[in-house]
């Protein structure tokens, strides 16, 4: 019961028994029986003691291991509860509701013992009254109903989407689901009703000494957005040293997320005073070393960052500071991560960053100009590698020539002897099979990385080519882009694809599975940041994709 209750039936034995215990003289020992059960975890100790002396007084020896159960109350029971939460572990917080209980339920014990030596041929009423069971229902009916009514969610169904790979899919999202589409839906309306309560709340949700904003604004009408979504605002000048807004919705869960809140910010009020982002934005130069005192207790008094551009389109940055560990070089990479994320903000690094590394060094250069310099420098790599994009999506085979895409699938596309031009030409297999992964590091043309998987076991070689084959003929054909790789995984066949077209895509694989016998558990999922996650089934009956290898799965 104390269970279901969540402890509010602990809280009710308590009340009796402070109530039956507790002599302080007091005008109205209810009142103070009633503070004591709702502050029952710091009054835990006072109730074991008052029980221990109870049972002195009839000569029934209670004892309480009272230290072990205080540092179970306080420390133990949290850390439990905290490492669990940390690792994501599905339905963590009860555990911590069901050792509080247990631990809540030891008092009870006592009592009983006590009770059964003053009274041994008492009978113990289990018969539960009309009372008891209308008590129940208004507290059942408080904790399903109340809490969560503004999430529009029942607690089973907010649980379980926190952690739900299929409920990521956003932009392909399929519109013969009808739970996708009302899941949908309520993510809509609870958007909206988060720039209402926005709108409503004007300078309240501003803390007046850090321009910071307050947790006013952190509540149901976010949460039930997503509950892995966070906001932040801050007060600040424009170069006309106007007052305005930045407003940034954002989430450390992955960029399985970002189509959702870009969809948020889409919807944002229209203002002339505000900014809205839908990811981190750097931190003013002159911020960042208050920035990395405030929020990681590291003092950077000077660092130093050079950056270089990959084969793959990658920016590796390496960053020198004398305040780095030489012990400790996991700790200096994680540091020197944390600078570059805010000198150059979420999605720079979401898109662009590669490895990462520090070293420790001596530097005279100030943070504020060291942080102008990086993000310059960065800047320009981008606008390089932009620039050097070929025209012609190229990649290689392993072991094969060269082949190219063409927004127009010209004859050129074909031409498997001609070298690659321009010399800077990304290798897309190899920044595939990193992560983070965005087109824009491949194509001026805006196509998308996608792989085709299907759950066919596939017995030879032979097979595997002819349908490989036949799927990059028939994209071609189409116009609808290029199949590039194709390997097996667990039997099944996987094919990585070029895709300029997504309708006709579907269209060929569609057909492709129809002329080879391939399952109807078959899809498309895209690789790229943009839609990270994102996945179409090529059939009505197809099965939403599920893999622990995306961002945001189970």
């Amino acid at each position: 019961m104390m269970i279901l209750t969540a402890r509010l039936y602990a809280v009710y034995w308590a009340y009796k028994n402070f109530l039956a215990l507790d002599t302080t003289p007091a005008k109205r020992p209810q009142i103070l029986a009633g503070i004591n059960s709702i502050l029952i975890v710091f009054r835990f100790n006072h109730l074991m003691k008052l029980i221990e002396a109870e049972g002195a007084k009839h000569d029934v020896p209670v004892k309480f291991p009272r230290i072990f159960y205080l540092i179970c109350l306080f420390v133990i029971i949290p850390v439990i509860g905290g490492v669990l939460a940390y690792y994501a572990v599905p339905f963590s917080f009860v555990v911590p509701v069901v050792l509080t209980t247990w631990l809540l339920s030891k008092p009870n014990e006592a009592l009983l013992k006590i009770n059964a030596h003053l009274a041994p041929q008492a009978r113990v009423d289990t018969e539960f009254t009309r009372y008891n069971y209308v008590l129940i229902a208004v507290v059942l009916a408080f904790i399903f109903f109340h809490p969560l009514d503004k999430l529009n969610l029942s607690p089973t169904q907010w649980l379980a989407e926190q952690n739900s790979v299929q409920r990521c899919r956003w932009i392909y999202d399929d519109p013969k689901d009808k739970a996708e589409q009302e899941w949908k839906a309520r993510r809509i309306k609870a958007m909206d009703r988060f720039w209402e309560n926005y709108k409503s709340k004007g300078d309240k949700m501003f803390d007046p000494e850090t321009n910071m904003a307050s947790d006013v604004m952190l509540d149901s009408s976010l949460i039930s957005v997503h509950p892995k979504f966070r906001w932040k605002a801050q007060k600040s000048v424009d170069a006309q040293n106007k007052p305005h807004y930045d407003v940034t919705i954002y989430t450390y869960a992955g960029a399985a997320y970002f189509p959702i809140i870009r969809t948020m910010v889409s919807r944002s009020p229209k203002s002339s005073d505000c900014n809205y982002y839908w990811c981190e934005q750097p931190v003013p130069p002159e911020k960042i070393q208050e920035t990395m005192s405030a929020q990681e207790s590291f003092v950077l008094n000077s660092f130093q960052a050079k950056c270089h551009l990959t084969k793959s389109n990658l920016i590796e940055v390496e960053i020198t500071s004398p305040d780095f560990d030489d012990k400790n070089e996991d700790e200096n990479v994680r540091l020197a991560t944390t600078i570059s994320y805010f000198v150059l903000g979420q999605e720079a690094l979401s898109t662009w960053l590669g490895k990462v590394t520090a070293k420790r060094g001596p530097s005279d250069i100030k943070p504020t100009s060291a942080a102008r310099e990086f993000k310059s420098d960065f800047e320009l790599l981008k606008t390089v590698a932009l620039n050097k994009l070929p025209d012609k999506y190229y990649y290689e085979l392993k072991g094969q020539s060269h082949k190219y895409f063409t927004p127009d699938n010209s004859k050129d596309a074909l031409d498997t002897n001609k070298p690659p031009e321009p010399d800077f030409v990304p290798n897309v297999l190899l920044a595939v099979m990193q992560s983070p992964f965005d087109s824009c590091r491949f194509s001026k043309n805006g196509e998308k990385i996608v792989a085709f998987s299907t759950r066919t076991p596939i017995k030879d070689e032979a097979t595997d080519q002819k349908i490989f084959e036949d799927a990059d003929v028939s994209m071609m054909a189409q116009k609808a882009g290029r199949v590039f790789i194709g390997y097996r995984e667990g039997g099944s066949l996987k094919l990585l694809c070029v895709v300029n077209d997504v309708a006709k895509a579907k269209q060929t694989f569609k057909e492709l599975c129809d002329k080879h016998g391939l399952s109807h558990q078959s899809w498309l999922l895209f690789l790229d940041v943009d839609m990270s996650n994102e996945q179409i089934g090529l059939f009505s009956d197809t099965k939403k994709y599920e893999s622990e290898n995306v961002e945001g799965s189970k």
